[in-house]
């Protein structure tokens, strides 16, 4: 399995966050599918908001001008830009044109914004909020498509900024050799189909939230995000259509209380005990 490394005394001592040997992976190490195939019937859905959707085509066109825009303002391979922004088509095409790059993409919520901004001293920030200092990116600016897809740097990787509860606030890296290994073992373990309709309602900023990213991009099946703020009593309501969901137990007593229920084929648990009560049947 890839690295996951998180920042240390002696990575702070180096002037990198990225784990010792990083720039120097052989060719074994690839990217995720999800990179080389969203040409892939291009005219399918591959994300669905509260505003609307996107095909797999035009997100493609859409992730290469989010890149070619960062590029522009000088974003570099080994680069670390955070992505500060909600679930939403938008933000998915920020972290992907981020990620594209070849820099570290790093999701944050706007709570941890400030503390991540100074530790890791990012190239520049993606997301509405004003950060002193820091040069701050609309999404609205990252454009919307026109560019020819290419495909993104070996060397990309992603960055969680983790809450510190388990201790203190930092950054785990994932490299490409990760997100590679996770991906394509969760789809042949998990079971992940073409078919699937898939609704999420965790943050990017967690790593159960971002992998969705990639998992549902590189299986070819749909990835619903919930509109804003959406009322956890009203999760099968808004999930009425959902063949999978990426859960915590939280989202199960709220589906086992439902009285319709999504026509589930699976649920994936993760983030805390689960109890009796979060059976579904």
């Amino acid at each position: 399995m890839g690295e996951v490394c998180a920042i240390t005394k002696d990575a702070e001592k180096r002037g990198s966050i990225f784990p010792r040997g990083f720039a120097d992976r052989g060719p074994e190490f690839t990217l995720s599918p999800m990179l080389f195939n969203l040409s892939t019937k291009p005219n399918d859905v591959a994300v669905v908001d509260a505003n609307g959707v996107i095909t797999r085509g035009e997100l493609a066109s859409a992730i290469a001008a989010g890149a070619g825009h960062l590029r522009s303002l000088g974003v570099a391979e080994k680069d670390v830009v955070l992505v500060s922004v909600e679930l939403s088509i938008r933000a998915v095409i920020a972290l992907l044109a981020a990620r594209a790059t070849g820099a570290l993409a790093c999701a944050v919520n706007h709570h941890q914004l400030e503390a991540a901004a100074a530790k890791l001293s990012p190239k520049l920030i993606i997301g509405s909020e004003p950060v002193e200092g820091h040069t701050v990116v609309s999404l609205d600016a990252l454009g919307t498509g026109g560019e020819k897809w290419t495909e993104p740097a070996l060397d990309g990787a992603w960055g969680i900024h983790t809450s510190g509860s388990t201790g203190e606030p930092k950054t785990v890296v994932l490299s490409a050799a990760t997100e590679s290994h996770l991906t394509s073992s969760t789809i042949s373990t998990i079971g992940y189909r073409a078919d699937d309709e898939v609704y999420m309602t965790l943050p990017f900023s967690h790593i159960l939230g971002l992998s969705q990213i990639w998992i549902c991009l590189s299986a070819g099946c749909t990835l619903h995000l919930p509109p804003p703020d959406l009322p956890v009593m009203q999760l099968a309501k808004w999930a009425g259509e959902a063949t999978m969901i990426p859960a915590i137990p939280v989202h199960m007593r709220m589906l086992s209380m439902a009285r319709r229920k999504p026509p589930l084929r699976m649920v994936t648990l993760g983030g805390q005990v689960t109890m009796p009560e979060d059976r579904l049947l």
